[in-house]
């Protein structure tokens, strides 16, 4: 699922609780493993910029000892910030942050999602909100919580299937 599909699914259906209720782990699960990957580019980026500035740097010191010319410090690192390579890789790290920066966003509404969805069923079941057509009584909720069940048994024999 991209971006935009888990965006979709943060919104809860009180009609479809149970529904919600049962596929939220799934899709905290989904937006999980795109944050992981999310995370695991920006260190690749992160080391691939670290490495091509001192690769540029070491071809720098080189080329100006082999010309007899002493630079400072401050002088190679300059122009290792505008060496091409050293900008495209740091461009680079910079849309992986960005791309890593919205997953755990939409990670971090997933946690959100989590709470809404128990203080909603915590308010259904002191009956202050309704749950479809009228107030919810406790056999109502008991036929809910196995609904619920039942979707998560399904699922997980699928998974195995």
């Amino acid at each position: 699922m991209n971006q935009k599909e888990l965006e979709h699914r943060l919104k809860i259906d009180r009609e479809k609780l149970d529904e919600e209720c049962s596929e939220h782990a799934e899709l905290y699960h989904l937006a999980s493993l795109e944050a992981g990957k999310a995370k695991m580019h920006l260190d690749i980026c992160k080391w691939d910029t670290d490495y091509t500035k001192a690769v540029v740097a070491h071809h720098l010191r080189t080329m100006r000892n082999d010309e007899g010319k002493k630079m400072t410090e401050k002088a190679i690192e300059s122009e290792v910030l505008l060496d091409e390579k050293v900008v495209n890789a740091q461009t680079t790290l910079m849309k992986a942050h960005g791309e890593f920066v919205e997953w755990r966003a939409i990670l971090d509404a997933f946690e959100h999602r989590r709470s809404m969805l128990n203080n909603t069923v915590e308010l259904i079941k002191s009956g202050y909100m309704h749950y479809g057509d009228g107030p919810v009584s406790t056999s109502r909720l008991t036929d809910m919580e196995r609904e619920i069940g039942k979707t998560r048994e399904r699922r997980r024999r699928e998974k195995e299937a």
